[in-house]
């Protein structure tokens, strides 16, 4: 189940709706000939053809009363008559899809309180332009529409019939997305929604005040997993209107070593060491397959045969069609990681891996190339059918014809903003890097090409004149909040092994330490770190299991989010705006801090509090081992509130699995809460322990605070356990500020 707040209702409600009335007034006045861009419905009959992929129309609407003005002589109509002859009434306005009128739908405008609107979010696009957003919450009332004759709603129901057929037969809902100028795009998604109104009381519970007056309508989606939402956009077709040429600039400095596609050699193919040359040249972004004995790439055993020569018919099949791309494009020179690193030297690795954020960088253009799962897949292939195009075709008596096309999206809509997921090279955080550090990139994915540099992003198909926001340019305008955005995407991804996690996220850094001036550490910023601090390890989608796991070594201290091996969030570490609550102060201050060692040095408000482990076995799994207990475990702080029934606990959210500890450490006996170490077993039986609780920031009603436990590396050292958000911060009231080490 999926729950999202929806809107926010009260008295901007009266604006909205006198706005809508206004626009609804416009509309009804009729439509001018000069602006005739919108599709006419026809409202008789509608067939579609699946074996030619085209839908057509036919029918009758108002336009009679142009044969007057196309009769008549110019000469004997006046201007004034030829205005009212040229206003065309619209058609009634269907219920459902509102006749696709952007003007004349529910709003999905920008708000201080809420996110930018999905036109905005997806192209780059300017703040005039009307916005809307259609709900259909149940599927049926869609397809009753279109056997009562909108030709709207026939349209959508066409369309999801050619991309998804049967999908009629299945519950479901759909989102109709409308914006001027652009394509019409309909989500189609499996499942069913409810929606439920929550007025201020019910929120307060939540900790948001909201006005007296205002409700917020709380939706809930019951999806089907089986079943991804499916996209679909209508668009009509755009031809290129002149062939522009971009400049470059100067010659980028070729890399320490590159692949000669020219060489002189009798091969044609040779890794070189070039000494200060300038000149155009591809690098490549894929995923690696698990590396074999027999694996193509260079090491010591190989270095010398590559700088004599390769085989183009040796190469695997992704690097052929690399090489078959840049000869293309006239490009001699290419930069592949198993090729120009000497895989072997760890010396060789760890200096080409700090040299990234200029190979990429500088790279003339790189190849991303998510439709291959490794080296031993091909770019260069015929796409399924399932990304086809089809034709739609309207006629219109006493006009014309008009010609749509409708196709299904490669990427869902509102995901390109954060990343999007093309195929497997976004589940790997070194493709994260690369894609980051890149002036200009091209996307083979398995439905279409796209283009994006740090200026435009562009999909193959629909887009002449609409570009999308760069998710490379990310780095070019960076703040606090789009920093934890990026990391939070970052730490999603796989990466081999573990150790690699901050090595991968270091060009990166160094990239924005050059433009911000803010000083990375520990894979945060330590102008910044105390805002840094709220993350918390994403929850399992089995309630009662851990996520994240302890890495095998000591990578990072333990308040940064690189010391825990999983995916992390920022959610309840960033402040929410709006709702009626409070700014967020934060409390904690950085008094020192030691950067080779990671050890910090803070003030703030502590309490010890009781951190209870509940384990309880959630029936039988079949093992290869047989039948063992599959376990849940429920952390809380204890005795933090009380009601008519007594103390209550408050959930606390660990980072990894935790475990309670006593024994001597340097002489000194200690009884605390600690992470459990790489390779150890989790305890299987209820615990009780004492810990730190450290506040990090407050509003009126809610509170972050860190949990610590004592670190057996070194005496007076603390450790970070997990965190909480929404605590009240009445907990603190008779605390005292302390000075405390955390490492």
């Amino acid at each position: 189940m999926k729950n999202t707040f929806r809107k926010l209702r009260g008295k901007k409600d009266n604006e909205e709706g006198n706005r809508r009335e206004s626009n609804d007034a416009r509309t009804q006045s009729g439509l001018t000939i000069q602006n005739f861009t919108r599709i006419f419905p026809c409202s008789e009959t509608t067939s579609s053809s699946p074996s030619t992929g085209r839908l057509s129309g036919q029918g009758s609407v108002p336009f009679e009363q142009l044969a007057a003005l196309l009769a008549a002589p110019a000469s004997s109509t006046t201007v004034e008559e030829a205005k009212d002859l040229c206003k065309i009434p619209l058609p009634p306005l269907c219920a459902v899809c509102c006749n696709f009128d952007p003007y004349r739908t529910p709003p999905d405008h920008d708000e201080s309180e809420g996110p930018r609107s999905w036109a905005r979010t997806e192209y780059n696009i300017p703040e005039s332009i009307p916005v809307g957003k259609i709900s259909i919450q149940k599927s049926e009332d869609l397809i009753e529409s279109a056997k009562r004759g909108c030709f709207y709603c026939s349209m959508v129901f066409a369309a999801l019939g050619a991309v998804s057929p049967g999908w009629d037969s299945e519950k479901s809902f759909i989102h109709i997305f409308l914006a001027a100028g652009l394509p019409v795009c309909v989500r189609l998604q499996f499942g069913v929604t409810s929606t439920v109104a929550l007025g201020k009381e019910e929120m307060l519970e939540l900790g948001i005040e909201l006005e007296e007056g205002q409700v917020m309508d709380f939706v809930m989606t019951v999806g089907d997993p089986n079943k991804p939402a499916i996209d679909v956009e209508i668009y009509r077709p755009q031809v290129p209107l002149d062939q522009r040429t971009v400049a470059c600039g100067p010659l980028p400095l070729l890399p320490d070593r590159v692949v000669w596609i020219e060489a002189n050699q009798g091969t044609g193919i040779q890794l070189v060491e070039p000494k200060d040359l300038r000149a155009k040249y591809i690098a490549l972004s894929y995923c690696w397959d698990p590396v074999t004995p027999d694996a193509y790439l260079t090491d010591a055993s190989t270095f010398n045969q590559r700088k004599v020569g390769m085989l183009y018919v040796d190469l695997p099949p992704l690097i052929q069609d690399i090489v078959s791309c840049a000869r293309k494009l006239g490009i001699e020179y290419i930069w592949i990681d198993r090729l120009c690193i000497t895989q072997d030297d760890a010396e060789d690795v760890h200096r080409q891996t700090l040299q990234m954020g200029e190979i990429y960088g500088n790279a003339t253009l790189t190849i991303i190339a998510p439709s291959a799962s490794s080296e031993n897949d091909r770019i260069l292939v015929d796409r399924g059918t399932k990304w086809q195009a089809y034709g739609l075709a309207l006629d219109i008596n006493g006009i014309g014809s008009l010609t749509l096309r409708f196709r299904r999206r490669t990427h869902p809509l509102g995901k390109d903003d954060t990343g999007a997921d093309y195929g497997k090279t976004c589940t790997r955080a070194w493709c994260w890097q690369e894609r980051l550090l890149s002036g200009r990139t091209i996307f083979y994915t398995p439905g279409a090409l796209k283009f994006e540099c740090h200026c435009h992003s562009i999909w193959e198909g629909f887009g002449q004149g609409v570009t999308s926001h760069s998710w490379s340019a990310k780095l070019d305008d960076i703040s606090h909040y789009s920093w934890t955005m990026l990391v939070e995407e970052y730490t999603s991804r796989d990466i081999t092994p573990p150790s690699d996690r901050l090595p991968a996220v270091e060009a990166v850094m160094k990239r924005i330490e050059r433009s911000q001036g803010w000083t990375p550490l520990w894979g945060i910023w330590s102008n910044m770190l105390v805002e840094s601090l709220g993350w918390e390890s994403r929850e399992s989608e089995q309630i009662g299991m851990h996520a994240a796991r302890m890495n095998p070594g000591r990578y990072a201290p333990t308040w940064s989010w690189a010391s825990v091996d999983g995916h992390i969030s920022y959610v309840s570490g960033r402040p929410v705006e709006g709702f009626g609550i409070n700014q967020v102060v934060y409390d904690l201050e950085l008094r020192k801090l030691n950067a080779a060692s990671g050890l910090i040095t803070v003030v703030g408000h502590l309490v010890l509090v009781e951190l209870s482990c509940r384990i309880e076995a959630d029936g039988l799994s079949e093992t290869e081992a047989g039948e063992e207990k599959e376990l849940k475990y429920k952390y809380e702080v204890q005795g933090v509130y009380a009601d008519a029934s007594g103390p209550q606990g408050f959930p606390m959210k660990p980072d990894i699995a935790l475990k309670p500890w006593s024994g001597d450490v340097n002489g000194r006996h200690i009884s605390t809460v600690i992470r459990v170490p790489f390779g150890e077993a989790i305890p299987e039986k209820s615990w009780n322990a004492d810990c730190l609780c450290l506040l990090v920031s407050k509003s009126r009603l809610r509170c972050l605070v860190l949990f610590l436990g004592a670190s057996l590396l070194e005496s007076g050292v603390w450790e970070r356990l997990g965190m909480v958000e929404g605590l009240h911060p009445g907990i603190f009231r008779n605390s005292q500020r302390q000075t405390i080490n955390i490492g």
